[in-house]
């Protein structure tokens, strides 16, 4: 607990309260909106969109000039958040690419359809990246079987 707001660090990530989490939209979306065409990658995590925080934060993202190279989903349970978030962003002519957390049992049944969902369209090699460093050097002791 920092002030009034509470917040914690998880390796590279800021978890943001509820209370904050309007401002942290803002002040992200408006970082993401000026910086250089030549900027080193950059990837915005928003809060899953099968919640509202998620919901607001696809929104905003949706409708303002910001594109990440990457967005994060967490808790990526199946193909069809992929596909459906790919589509939004597709219409909003973003060519933002998808990375899916992969964080339940459910979500590891439906791997494979999940790393080759088509809006994910991220080198194997780097899915394979991705997985084992949410996932795989966790639960399977750096051992990843992809």
């Amino acid at each position: 607990m920092f002030g009034d707001t509470a917040w914690g660090l998880i390796p590279g990530m800021l978890l943001v309260s509820s209370s904050a989490k309007k401002d942290a939209r803002a002040t992200a979306l408006r970082y993401l909106a000026q910086i250089p065409a030549d900027h080193l990658p950059c990837a915005l995590r928003i809060n899953s969109p099968e919640t509202k925080f998620g919901l607001n934060d696809l929104q905003d993202l949706l409708n303002s000039p910001a594109e990440p190279d990457y967005l994060v989903l967490p808790k990526c349970n199946s193909a069809a958040l992929i596909r459906l978030v790919g589509n939004l962003l597709r219409e909003a002519k973003k060519a933002t690419q998808i990375i899916g957390l992969i964080e339940s049992a459910k979500a590891i049944e439906a791997l494979e359809e999940i790393v080759t969902a088509r809006s994910s369209q991220l080198p194997w090699s780097s899915a394979r990246r991705i997985w084992q460093a949410t996932l795989g050097q966790t639960l399977l002791g750096n051992r990843c079987f992809m």
